[in-house]
């Protein structure tokens, strides 16, 4: 494998050892955007409010 790494990846490595509590702030931002439960009844009620499409935009009814 490669032993190469930007000089981007290194800045962002070494600020990381410098600062460790950004992972930690960064796994809590995860936490709250994506690792979230989802509830199935309001999933449900999202998937019945969908308006259908036409199969092409632009063209009139």
């Amino acid at each position: 494998m490669y032993s190469y790494k930007s000089d981007t990846t290194q800045m962002l490595d070494k600020y990381l050892e410098q600062n460790p509590e950004e992972v930690k702030k960064r796994l809590e931002g995860r936490l709250r955007l994506w690792d979230v439960e989802l509830d199935p009844v309001e999933e449900e009620q999202f998937k019945r409010s969908q308006v259908a499409r036409n199969g092409y935009a632009y063209q009139a009814e």
